[in-house]
């Protein structure tokens, strides 16, 4: 039987202790967050996606079989429109733009740089 467990902490301070169960031969699948089943599936012989909500949160468990075992992922679905997605969207513009101007500021250096120093020979 494969076993996982993963452990978030939502931005609240809320833990979230998911636990993951899978039996190798006949697929069964359970899945349980802090003590309470989320998930029960049998014969879970292929990939497949799972969503479920941590508080305020989408998650996705994906389970994604490989040839000799299964594998096992749980991440935020950032696809979601909630408060935690609309912040990290706003930090990454943030970045991307702070980015655009030192690239912009370092062209623009260049530039007089090349300007002042082939104009004067």
């Amino acid at each position: 039987m494969s076993q996982m467990q993963w452990t978030f902490v939502s931005d609240t301070g809320q833990h979230f202790r998911v636990g993951l169960y899978h039996g190798d031969e006949s697929g069964h699948l359970m899945v349980q967050c802090n003590g309470d089943v989320l998930i029960v599936d049998f014969q879970v012989l292929r990939s497949k996606d799972y969503h479920f909500m941590l508080g305020d949160d989408l998650f996705r468990l994906r389970i994604v079989r490989e040839p000799s075992r299964f594998s096992y992922s749980l991440t935020p679905d950032e696809t979601v429109d909630n408060s935690r997605n609309r912040r990290i969207r706003r930090d990454n513009r943030r970045l991307e733009y702070a980015q655009i101007g030192v690239l912009s500021i370092a062209i623009l250096a260049l530039t007089a740089w090349f300007v002042m120093r082939f104009t004067n020979c």
